[in-house]
């Protein structure tokens, strides 16, 4: 892979490994209406794989999907592995602190406890996947028939759009299992996501237009 796709590829990387991490922290948009504040940085996630198309070609940006895809299984499996092994009484705050925003839950195996994230992140990894392919696909077959300006905004809303259904109930699969939230709550968790997503989606069309020109000219 070239260099500038491989920064990209590093961006991306990072941008969805802070979604993760701060998945459950949210943010009022409005009295009645709150939002992970991940949603915004995860928006990004939708931008470097078509980057990564226009710089070199869809094989590389699939690629991508799939080495982040792993690379997030990957991080589940190693916080959970840290955050089972005991630390000394000097770091136990920190040890706790640590298992409560990582992994939260644990079960315990014949006297050996293992700490592990919700499992929920686990849907929210396939989600991620199944959308970003939705959205290399659409921008890839439309680009075909129309300029890559026009394809790159239907396969973001479009792909976005899909992905903030699914995504949304499963961060708040447990209430929903517990009855904690009725219908109403979900319809304003989508209504302040989707608020959102049109934001977001139109920030990232506008770098992704002047960058594509910006690379043009050069």
């Amino acid at each position: 892979m070239k260099k500038g796709p491989l920064t990209l590829s590093v961006i991306h990387i990072f941008f969805l490994s802070l979604a993760i991490i701060f998945k459950d922290k949210y943010i009022y948009l409005a009295p009645s209406l709150s939002v992970s504040i991940s949603l915004f940085i995860y928006s990004f996630t939708f931008l470097f794989p078509v980057l990564i198309i226009n710089w070199s070609k869809l094989k590389d940006a699939k690629n991508l999907i799939k080495i982040s895809t792993k690379a997030m299984f990957i991080f589940i499996l190693i916080i959970t592995i840290l955050s089972s092994i005991s630390g000394n009484i000097d770091t136990e705050h920190i040890d706790s602190a640590l298992k409560l925003i990582f992994t939260p839950n644990s079960i315990n195996i014949k006297n050996i406890i293992i700490h592990y994230p919700n499992l929920n992140i686990i849907g929210i990894i396939i989600t991620y996947y199944f959308s970003h392919t939705i959205l290399i696909s659409i921008y890839e077959a439309l680009k075909e028939y129309t300029n890559k300006y026009l394809s790159y905004c239907l396969s973001i809303f479009i792909a976005f759009i899909i992905d903030t259904m699914f995504m949304v109930p499963l961060m708040h699969i447990t209430d929903i299992y517990y009855a904690n939230v009725v219908m109403l709550d979900i319809i304003k968790y989508l209504t302040a996501a989707f608020m959102v997503v049109i934001f977001t989606s139109l920030i990232i069309i506008l770098i992704f237009t002047f960058y594509t020109h910006f690379k043009e000219k050069n």
